[in-house]
């Protein structure tokens, strides 16, 4: 007998199982559903003029999926793409505070800070990816047009001629020097 037990007892283990890894699949599925509505949402509101309400509905998408790598910079991308520049610029900022390997975080942050005019903030941003990362002549480049764009002449040259003593063909810098030397 106990043979024929323990074939029914495995029958029912295995059973449990599958149940169970149906369980853990139609969560995840939920969840993601769950996702998918509120950013819809979100975005429908967005369009609709409804900005407040959008903004509630995908900053609602961070709360409830913060463990979720990436999901931070996600939402900001969204803002981004919907011209809502300043919670782009401080979802980044938020994904940086908790990620601060992701370099789409800082990218991210420096666009929306610069589609605000926020040159000091832009500024803070690629200082903190030279604390990160360390210094790279696409690095100094970019900050020279920073500077360039923000009329500091001098941290324009400065920055140009840092990436340029690393990468004589780098492009943002010649592209700032010749436009010092149009000036």
């Amino acid at each position: 007998k106990e043979a024929a037990l323990a074939t029914v007892l495995d029958g029912l283990a295995k059973i449990l199982q599958k149940e169970t890894e149906h369980s853990v699949q139609a969560e995840a599925q939920a969840r993601i559903e769950r996702k998918k509505h509120l950013i819809d949402t979100g975005l429908q509101f967005v369009r609709d003029g409804q900005i407040a309400k959008g903004r509630a509905f995908l900053k609602r998408v961070i709360e409830e999926f913060s463990q979720e790598e990436g999901i931070r910079v996600q939402i900001a991308q969204i803002f981004a793409a919907a011209a809502l520049h300043q919670e782009a610029a401080e979802t980044y900022e938020e994904a940086i505070a908790k990620q601060p390997r992701d370099p789409a975080a800082y990218t991210g942050a420096v666009a929306s800070w610069m589609e605000l005019h926020e040159y000091e903030k832009a500024e803070n941003v690629y200082k903190a990816v030279l604390r990160t990362f360390g210094g790279h002549p696409s690095t100094f480049g970019k900050m020279a047009q920073l500077y360039l764009v923000w009329r500091k002449r001098q941290p324009a040259e400065d920055m140009a001629l840092r990436a340029l003593h690393d990468d004589p063909e780098q492009a943002d810098a010649l592209e700032v020097m010749a436009a010092l030397e149009r000036r």
